[in-house]
């Protein structure tokens, strides 16, 4: 697969301006696709799909999200331990989601059909979040992540599919969490409308409705804390604690 085979009209401003400020460069992956930004190159990775431009306009229109001013989220350290085990998958999926509700109208700009927007295994998402609601006693952060996928923009569901699918997460387990993801709704339109590119307001907030108040994030990869990266790195989502504090909890200084 090469680059001037996915560059059209559509998407030659949007490859233009992100390969000004990154070169691009397209490799093979596994999965789905995915973009790093590493040094100054933009790697982005293919896997087969019957839908190559927009796939690679998707990853674009991520780089060009980093461009204009949102910071990846990547890992974090809680010193509540439901929270420390869930937030692998809480921070990976709050870092993708984010940028999807920033970037979805300029893929929708550029005429690309919004059932494209996503890898084509989408077309399992309805079927995947039915399954989901089967399971029983779902906290706020193991249901989170899951409706996040409900409420993503673009896709294979119709919109009468998703109001169905979202009415039945609010209706889980007798509604105990509806209050809970109506505020993420409003917390995503909030995001949606805001010009600016600084979801960290909107991201201690999500996580501050899953009771996540002594949690640190950080925009940084890190293996461990020390005391050149914890805190500066990142940000506290509430209250604030010292590396010590961690070691008593986890044993460890983890991250």
């Amino acid at each position: 697969m090469n680059i001037k085979d996915l560059v059209t009209s559509k998407n030659q401003a949007l490859f233009d301006r992100v390969n000004a400020v990154y070169k691009v460069v397209l490799k093979p992956g596994s999965g789905t696709w995915g973009s790093v930004v590493i040094n100054e190159t933009a790697n982005i990775s293919y896997t087969a799909t019957s839908y190559p431009e927009e796939s690679f306009t998707h990853e674009l229109l991520h780089i060009d999200t980093q461009i204009n001013g949102y910071r990846r989220i990547r890992t974090g350290v809680s010193l509540q331990k439901t929270t420390q085990n869930a937030l692998p998958n809480i921070v990976n999926c709050l870092d993708n989601e984010f940028q999807h509700h920033k970037m979805y109208k300029a893929f929708e700009d550029m005429k690309y059909a919004p059932d494209r927007f996503y890898h084509d295994s989408d077309t399992e998402t309805l079927n995947y979040l039915k399954k989901v609601l089967e399971n029983k006693g779902m906290d706020l952060m193991r249901i989170l992540p899951q409706y996040f996928t409900v409420i993503a923009p673009g896709g294979a569901m119709t919109e009468d599919e998703r109001a169905e699918i979202k009415k039945n997460f609010h209706e889980y387990n007798n509604g105990i969490h509806k209050v809970q993801l109506q505020k993420i709704d409003a917390i995503i339109e909030a995001w949606k409308n805001d010009n600016s590119y600084d979801a960290e307001p909107y991201i201690k907030q999500t996580c501050n409705l899953m009771d996540n108040i002594k949690t640190w994030i950080t925009y940084e990869n890190l293996s461990g804390i020390n005391d050149e990266n914890f805190p500066s790195t990142g940000f506290f989502t509430d209250k604030k604690f010292t590396i010590d504090d961690v070691t008593k909890v986890h044993g460890k200084k983890t991250a």
